[in-house]
């Protein structure tokens, strides 16, 4: 048997999906992408660091959220096949963490608008994967995921 081409490459990414008295938030980025404008918070994993790190350097970072590896349940990890040569292949963890208290820093330089919402009221248009995520978890309670040919902006 042939041994099939590795991706070019793999990126690791981690989701923070905050919530908040039923309601969770998403950013409005300043680029423009073609999956929308709304997205569930994100960041790339770095060399070396493990998911739930990158999550908590992700509420710490752009929020100003101080989160334990104990308020970082991950709930829902994914993979994302680019479906083209030479793609990029996403590796995908997404962290839930309740928040009781409604104050936070955003930095407005790194991040647009944020909001919270309802989560029936969350836009399609916040990404093919993210999307998934939300409905493998919500409707049949999945931890993992594969998806093919997601094209990622």
């Amino acid at each position: 048997m042939k041994e099939p081409k590795p991706a070019a490459s793999v990126v690791p990414v981690a989701y923070l999906l905050l919530e908040k008295q039923g309601e969770i938030l998403l950013v409005r980025s300043l680029r423009q992408s073609v999956e929308g404008p709304w997205s569930i918070p994100s960041c790339v994993i770095g060399k070396g660091e493990l998911p739930r790190a990158a999550a908590a350097r992700l509420g710490k970072d752009e929020f100003g959220l101080e989160l334990t590896a104990i308020e970082l349940e991950r709930v829902h990890t994914s993979y994302w096949v680019s479906g083209s040569d030479g793609g990029v292949d996403t590796a995908a963890y997404m962290f839930f963490a309740r928040r009781r208290d409604g104050y936070f820093a955003v930095d407005r330089q790194q991040r647009g608008e944020v909001r919270w919402m309802p989560w029936s009221e969350v836009p399609l248009e916040i990404g093919v994967g993210p999307r998934e995520m939300l409905e493998r978890i919500d409707c049949e309670g999945m931890s993992y995921s594969e998806l093919r040919e997601v094209v990622v902006a």
